[in-house]
């Protein structure tokens, strides 16, 4: 007669059965996991975002001269922080803005350093803005199809227009002595209008491409290059400008030369004889000095 193998309920001298019939590491691992997710979810289903709407206002308004208002906040997976319609009023001189989206996430790798950060990624003026920011202040940050429009300033309404095709910034915010600056942007379609009002006949000047070079430290600037070109007038230059706060009270110190070419509106060229004498090969040089409230020639 044979007796049948009770195969599992029996163990070898000295070696434990396995608890839950062998699959105890599975069993935990099983456990931890549903914990984990359970405290996911909870965390996600429950995040306080209008108590981090409210902190990341507080946090713009303290670090910068405007007044921010956003619609809303919410967590992204993987972690991070997404903020919709930001609003951004105030400044001098007055700026109105909105951010269309902005995305935040942690730099992984230095999560644990002495210098921590966080990568954002930000929809403005309809292109974008890339970078990370560093808890010491340094920014690292490309840009992107911005388009613009600014009051060259004064009571005059003269303004520039364009689209920064491409640029890149490297420094720290707020500005700092020991940090060293790199700037280089790339302009299409500048433009400067409003020029009826000082009496010429053609409301806007067309300068193409305009690129802009710089490197300083702390607020102090050196502009290395400074052109315009596909335009009815050609640009060269250098100089430095002095960042102050608020920024229309930076000032300029630029030494530039004209060029006109044949799409340059004869009255523009007549005014241009005002401030400078025409150099043999027809060219301008002209100094820029002043404020950005208030801007001279020379």
């Amino acid at each position: 007669m044979k007796i049948p193998r009770l195969a599992g309920l029996w163990k070898k001298r000295g070696v434990p059965a396995a608890p839950f019939g062998g699959q105890g590491f599975k069993f935990y691992l099983g456990v931890l996991t549903l914990l984990l997710t359970g405290f996911i979810a909870g965390f996600y289903l429950f995040f306080p975002a209008s108590t981090l709407q409210h902190r990341l206002e507080l946090e713009i308004a303290a670090r910068t001269p405007l007044d921010a208002r956003i619609e809303a906040v919410s967590l992204r997976f993987p972690p991070g922080l997404q903020a919709e319609s930001i609003r951004l009023t105030g400044g001098s001189p007055p700026t109105e803005l909105t951010v269309n989206l902005l995305k935040l996430t942690p730099l992984w790798r230095n999560l644990i350093g002495s210098n921590p950060g966080l990568a954002f990624h930000a929809e403005v003026l309809g292109g974008q803005i890339d970078g990370s920011l560093r808890k010491n202040g340094s920014v690292v940050a490309t840009l992107q199809n911005l388009t613009f429009s600014a009051p060259v300033g004064g009571a005059l309404p003269i303004r520039l227009t364009g689209q920064l095709g491409k640029g890149e910034f490297a420094g720290a915010f707020p500005l700092q002595t020991a940090t060293e600056t790199r700037l280089n942007l790339g302009f299409d379609k500048f433009e400067l209008s409003g020029l009826a009002s000082l009496g010429l006949s053609s409301d806007t000047l067309t300068l193409g491409t305009v690129s802009l070079v710089g490197n300083g430290r702390a607020n102090a600037l050196k502009v290395d290059r400074l052109s315009a070109s596909g335009g009815a007038l050609e640009v060269t230059g250098d100089g430095t400008v002095m960042l102050a706060e608020p920024l229309d009270r930076s000032r300029l110190n630029l030494n530039l030369v004209l060029r006109p070419g044949r799409q340059l509106d004869k009255s523009f060229a007549d005014l241009l004889e005002l401030f400078a004498q025409a150099e043999p090969d027809g060219s301008f040089r002209l100094r820029l000095t002043g404020s950005f409230r208030q801007v001279s020639f020379q």
